[in-house]
């Protein structure tokens, strides 16, 4: 709920890193501040012993309209502040890439050719600016096959690009700390270690 978030958050348990905003914020979009039946307040909702009020039309209790306008204002501020594309929406991105509690958010939140951005830039960042993302994504698929048939041992990782393999990983938790995780694995994946130096400290 929103409270245990706020509660851990308050309690310093969680690691608070620009990695977070975009995250929050395709969250807000997709869920909290969707339109939804949910939005139209129930005969049960709170203020009336048996519903009576509410099923009447009792005039404190918002319409589907002043609930869609509420959460569209709401939205147009965020987006006033968190473009959806520029320099700042490119930084934010990049900085979740490379926190592994929240890299595969752009795989849900992104369109093909949003992802395909995102990962461009990154690669970039860490020196592969001569990968195909399309490219990299069909011979992975087809590498993944392989070592399904013949076993990991006859397949080195060092075959696809170090961003791939970092990607590769599973997510960690959240209450874990990507620092930690950097720290351990670093040597794995240097370029990629680099980047989220500069990024993980924002």
């Amino acid at each position: 709920s929103i409270n245990q978030t706020l509660e851990t958050i308050g309690n310093g348990s969680l690691l608070m890193s620009a990695s977070m905003i975009k995250p929050i914020i395709c969250n807000l979009r997709r869920k909290q501040l969707s339109v939804t039946v949910n939005d139209i307040i129930s005969p049960s909702s709170p203020g009336s012993a048996d519903g009576s009020a509410a099923s009447n039309g009792d005039a404190s209790s918002p319409t589907i309209e002043e609930v869609n306008e509420f959460k569209s204002t709401v939205w147009q501020h965020l987006c006033q502040y968190y473009e959806e594309s520029g320099p700042v929406n490119d930084t934010l991105w990049t900085a979740t890439l490379v926190d592994p509690r929240f890299k595969r958010s752009y795989e849900n939140h992104a369109t093909k050719e949003e992802r395909n951005k995102i990962l461009r830039r990154l690669k970039e960042e860490v020196g592969e600016t001569d990968c195909s993302i399309d490219t990299d994504r069909h011979e992975e698929s087809i590498t993944g096959s392989l070592q399904h048939v013949f076993g990991n041992e006859f397949f080195s990782g060092s075959s696809r690009s170090e961003v791939d393999r970092y990607l590769n990983e599973s997510p960690i938790q959240l209450k874990d700390n990507p620092l930690h995780w950097w720290a351990t694995n670093a040597s794995q994946f240097p370029r990629v270690a680099a980047v989220a130096r500069q990024y993980l400290c924002i």
